[in-house]
């Protein structure tokens, strides 16, 4: 359960009473209106966020219960599709894929490994461009890449097909699951 100081301070409950098992290797799309507790859902899965009384499994990891470097470095394990994609402004396609390594200077095996997971994704000749030289497929292409990039366990997307045109949508979905299926297989 996860509960937010709601209008007036009286508390909401985002997520509660959920019980949910998923297959590893599987696809799965959570749908629902809007404020219905999907994006805390996603948050709590991925160490994002405690939940306030339950438990939060990802296989044998009770995430709600790590402490420490566990806690830090769960979140590594994690592939994420931020609803509003979070680039970095300032930095180039590459270096946003590389972006979850840093502060650690990239060695060239990982800028290497990260151009790949931008071909991987249409964007080979994106790879030195920033965030506002790219479209919003693109820069969400540029998401699904660094998602990816670090091999995660698990693959979290929130609303990664925003507002982007029906074309561009099935791409993306299309995007992730061919990328789901190769971290299956690797």
């Amino acid at each position: 359960m996860r509960r937010f100081a709601g209008p007036g301070g009286d508390p909401v409950v985002a997520v509660a009473g959920v019980d949910l098992a998923v297959d590893s290797g599987s696809a799965v799309a959570l749908m629902g209106p809007s404020g219905s507790g999907k994006s805390t859902l996603l948050h709590l899965l991925g160490g994002l966020l405690r939940p306030d009384a339950g438990r939060v499994m990802v296989g044998d990891v009770d995430v709600g219960r790590l402490t420490g470097n566990a806690a830090a470095a769960y979140p590594r394990e994690v592939g994420f599709v931020f609803q509003r994609f979070q680039l970095l402004p300032a930095l180039s396609a590459v270096n946003n894929v590389l972006a979850p390594s840093l502060p650690f200077r990239p060695s060239a095996q990982l800028r290497g490994r990260a151009r790949s997971a931008l071909a991987t994704v249409g964007l080979v000749d994106e790879v030195d461009a920033v965030p506002s030289m790219l479209s919003g497929g693109e820069q969400q292409r540029v998401a699904v890449a660094r998602a990816v990039f670090g091999a995660p366990r698990l693959v979290l997307a929130d609303e990664p097909t925003g507002n982007l045109d029906s074309v561009t949508v099935q791409g993306i979905i299309d995007l992730l699951l061919d990328c789901g299926q190769k971290l299956v297989r690797r």
